[in-house]
């Protein structure tokens, strides 16, 4: 579970439990405690492969966060073959999606033939920027 502010002036919101449903209603600032998104990718990992999907798994990082991974393919066709032949699952927001590697929320940025004071600016810039980083690559001499 995950503590979450309220920041909205008021939110006002209902949940089934059973056969009733319980009313909700909380103002800014109040703090509400709810499952976290991974419980509820690896849920929907779990329905699909009790429908006979083997190769699911949760997408828990990157662009593409929270979402489920069903199949991979070598091209966009054979994917679209298999979505167009019904073997895919009969859910709303189902796409083609072109991923190289794994997905992440990281980019890498390439810089050449920075002059001195380019460099000094880019080096001033990034401090602003917590939890980034910048590397020399290998062909750096100064």
């Amino acid at each position: 579970m995950k503590k979450y502010e309220v920041v909205s002036p008021y939110v006002v919101f209902s949940v089934k439990d059973g056969a009733a449903r319980k009313e909700y209603a909380l103002k800014k600032g109040d703090t509400v405690e709810l499952p976290e998104n991974d419980i509820a990718v690896r849920a929907f990992v779990k329905q699909f492969r009790q429908q006979g999907y083997k190769n699911v798994r949760p997408i828990l990082s990157g662009a593409l966060s929270y979402g489920v991974e069903i199949e991979t393919f070598e091209s966009k066709e054979q994917a679209q073959a298999w979505i167009n032949d019904k073997k895919a699952p009969d859910v709303k927001g189902l796409r083609v999606t072109n991923r190289l590697g794994e997905p992440s929320d990281k980019v890498d940025l390439v810089f050449r033939n920075l002059t001195e004071d380019q460099r000094q600016a880019l080096f001033a810039i990034w401090k602003r920027w917590q939890g980034t980083e910048i590397q020399n690559c290998s062909f750096y001499q100064k």
